[in-house]
């Protein structure tokens, strides 16, 4: 902290770091993922893991329709190689979104916040899950310690910290 007590961060600004986090630790999911992976079955109903990215990327764009008031943007299930850009494409498309509309209104950052970023977030977790059943878990990390920057929500993305 500095001498003049603590700095404010924008509420937006919290988003976007969100964002980025879910992108980071998508990508620590995708990167290296077995090949058997995005068709995983694991029965009763489960979505595949092709299935659930492409269920991301359409919650993703529901937080765009949200913030901008319009109709979200659904497109039909792509191979797992599709899911991916499409994944990280939709990221940039929310990231450019939250940064056009900034001071993002309270009620919609709310809904953006419990709703869509909660649910991803949710997502990220069981193909996380998913990899360890396939039987390639995400390696481990210390998450705290992450290089996670807002805007940097694409494909590349720092290297892991080591846990301590």
């Amino acid at each position: 902290m500095s001498s003049e007590g603590p700095s404010a961060i924008s509420p937006d600004y919290v988003l976007r770091h969100l964002l980025a986090t879910v992108a980071y630790r998508g990508a620590k999911v995708l990167q290296a993922s077995p090949p058997a992976f995005p068709e995983l079955d694991l029965g009763s109903g489960v979505r595949s893991p092709r299935e659930i990215l492409a269920h991301i990327s359409l919650v993703l764009e529901y937080a765009c329709a949200i913030i901008q008031d319009k109709e979200p943007q659904k497109t039909d299930l792509g191979a797992w190689e599709e899911e991916v850009d499409r994944f990280y494409a939709t990221l940039a498309k929310v990231d450019g979104v939250l940064v056009e509309s900034r001071p993002l209104e309270e009620a919609k950052l709310l809904k953006v916040l419990q709703g869509p970023f909660a649910d991803v977030l949710t997502h990220i977790g069981q193909l996380a899950t998913m990899r360890r059943l396939a039987g390639e878990p995400v390696p481990g990390e210390s998450f705290i310690a992450a290089d996670i920057v807002a805007g940097r929500v694409g494909r590349d993305q720092a290297d892991a910290r080591k846990r301590k």
